[in-house]
């Protein structure tokens, strides 16, 4: 008898494919088993072109997502291509455009080709290059480099011969002079700037004299005149760079004279005023010379006054020379508004009145003057080298103020490193001595009163650079 069987049956769940199609063509094909819950892909993406959502009439799809049935389910979409802007530039070398750019749009892929422009003044590039048309349109430029072109003109009077360059971008250029022919007047014959190479002559003119104004080593201004005529000045006026001591004014043309005419070649150099330089730090005013004086123009002073004025705390210090003078603001305000020259020197005893040179002695004595400012509403602090001999006491040290008739007045002071340091209300001659006091007796009474009688010579300047103290 045959054994009984036993039969088992096994299934299993249905496939079905999802399919995504673009312009009819397959792009994806997912699998999943039957009822599966599933979620749409994401958009194709097809670079140069624009794609559609997905479409499908095989579910009902819901947030991006649907349940498989019993059959397959095909998504379609179409694409359409993009267009993108493209330029072609025309610049030279430093970037600047030398003509309109062209511009356009066109579609993805595709290849633009580009012509190159004839500029005037400029060489161009000699190949073409095409436009390959990307949706990244940063990239979609072709730029064309000029080479700007140099033209030479050659200046030549006969004498000498001067090569100058220009280019389309100038409308004029710097002619070299004409070389001086006496008694003849040159000028070059008429030219344009074409844009070609040329030659230009000079001409020349019998019966003239040149002319000519110097400022600072170089031709200002000058020109051509007939013997007899008249010589007029230019219209401008040059100028000098101020340095850090001094400021320069221009005060005139050296040699000229008004109604001057001209009998031959002629040149005038122009003459600077120089004046002190004022520098400023905040509330303190500073002055700095390489020489015995500074000269204070009358605008200068007045600057110097409106600051005083204004703020209570403005100071001026003057160094000439080797000396240094220290107004304070009461003495600022003093001064007056017209030009004046500090001076600080030491006196020589053959300028001294003899009545002075009798109280000064052997003494070192300085005369300091500031114009017509001599007595001041504010303190003036002076400092001036003195040599003090070796074994000496500086407490010893005096200043004395020395008026012409011999009256002196003692004027307190201090030595520090080979300088003594007073203040004065007034300026005048001052001298250091050592040790000595004076008093007013009826022998210097009457010399005064000689001493007034007598005229006291101009001071002669000596030189900071040399030792100026005498010692004791």
């Amino acid at each position: 008898m045959a054994d009984d069987a036993v039969l088992y049956a096994l299934w299993a769940w249905d496939q079905y494919d999802v399919v995504y199609k673009v312009d009819g063509e397959i792009v994806f094909t997912d699998t999943f088993d039957y009822g599966t819950e599933v979620t749409v892909r994401d958009m194709f993406q097809k670079t140069g072109y624009t794609v559609t959502g997905w479409s499908t009439d095989d579910a009902e799809v819901s947030d991006g997502k649907f349940v498989l049935g019993a059959s397959d389910v095909v998504f379609t979409a179409s694409s359409s291509i993009n267009r993108y802007s493209y330029a072609v530039e025309f610049v030279d070398e430093s970037g600047n455009s030398v003509a309109e750019k062209v511009s356009g749009t066109e579609y993805y892929g595709s290849t633009v080709d580009t012509v190159i422009k004839d500029v005037v003044g400029y060489t161009a590039p000699s190949e073409a290059v095409k436009v390959f048309v990307s949706e990244d349109e940063s990239k979609n430029v072709v730029r064309y480099v000029y080479k700007i072109i140099f033209y030479t003109i050659t200046f030549d009077d006969g004498t000498v011969q001067t090569d100058v360059k220009y280019t389309v971008k100038d409308s004029s250029v710097d002619e070299p002079m004409v070389t001086k022919k006496k008694g003849y007047a040159g000028v070059w014959e008429e030219y344009v700037l074409d844009l070609t190479d040329k030659t230009v002559k000079a001409v020349y003119t019998p019966g003239y004299y040149r002319v000519e104004f110097v400022s600072e080593g170089n031709v200002f201004f000058w020109y051509d005149l007939e013997p007899g005529k008249e010589i007029t000045l230019p219209s401008s006026i040059p100028s000098k760079d101020a340095e850090i001591r001094y400021v320069y004014t221009f005060s005139g043309w050296d040699g000229y004279t008004e109604d001057m005419t001209v009998d031959g070649d002629i040149t005038f150099v122009a003459v600077f005023f120089r004046t002190a330089a004022v520098a400023e730090d905040g509330s303190d005013l500073a002055v700095n010379v390489d020489e015995d004086n500074a000269v204070f123009s009358s605008d200068t002073i007045s600057d110097v006054l409106s600051k005083a004025e204004s703020d209570p705390s403005v100071t001026m210090t003057v160094s000439v020379g080797y000396g240094v003078v220290v107004f304070d603001n009461g003495s600022l305000r003093s001064l007056g508004s017209s030009e004046a020259t500090l001076e600080l020197y030491v006196l020589d005893p053959d300028d001294m009145t003899q009545t002075v040179r009798d109280v000064v002695g052997d003494n070192v004595a300085y005369s300091i003057s500031f114009g017509p400012n001599k007595a001041f509403g504010g303190i003036v602090t002076v400092t001036v080298p003195y040599v003090l001999a070796e074994g000496k006491d500086p407490d010893n040290l005096v200043v004395y103020y020395v008026a012409e008739d011999g009256t002196v007045e003692e004027i307190p002071c201090t030595y520090s490193e080979g300088y003594v340091t007073f203040s004065t209300d007034h300026f005048s001659v001052y001298a250091v001595m050592y040790g000595e006091s004076y008093d007013v007796s009826a022998e210097i009474v009457l010399l005064a009163l000689i001493a007034a009688m007598i005229v006291m010579p101009t001071a002669v300047f000596f030189s900071w650079r040399r030792a100026v103290g005498r010692s004791v």
